[in-house]
């Protein structure tokens, strides 16, 4: 009976009520630091982009092509490159592919302030 209560509407309520809870926010990002939290949420990621019905033709040997044109520099803010990121210039949830003409090198806190935008940072 436990399982159908939470598959009730009162059931999902009740979590609801819980995960909003400050002791809720807790315990759900305590799970997301443990080894089956962060695979969990890689999952999640992968699905969602799985979802998205995009060409992805971007090859190993083609994103060391980009780094080495851009001598391992962000794209954004020219800084010295150590951990690259590929961030899309046309956002693949906007509609954007996952293709060299699409991927360029970015530092992390570029990568992340662009987000999901179409504007450019500069």
């Amino acid at each position: 009976t436990e399982a159908r209560y939470g598959q009730s509407h009162g059931g999902k309520a009740t979590r609801a009520r819980y995960e909003q809870s400050n002791e809720g926010k807790i315990a759900h990002a305590r799970y997301f630091k443990t080894k089956k939290g962060k695979a969990t949420a890689r999952r999640g990621h992968a699905k969602r982009r799985a979802s998205l019905k995009i060409d992805a033709t971007l090859s190993a040997a083609e994103w060391a092509e980009i780094l080495e044109k851009h001598k391992s520099k962000c794209y954004w803010c020219h800084k010295k490159l150590k951990h690259p990121t590929q961030d899309h210039v046309i956002p693949l949830s906007k509609g954007g592919h996952h293709i060299p003409e699409n991927v360029v090198p970015a530092c992390r806190s570029c990568n992340s302030r662009k987000r999901n935008n179409l504007w450019t940072l500069l």
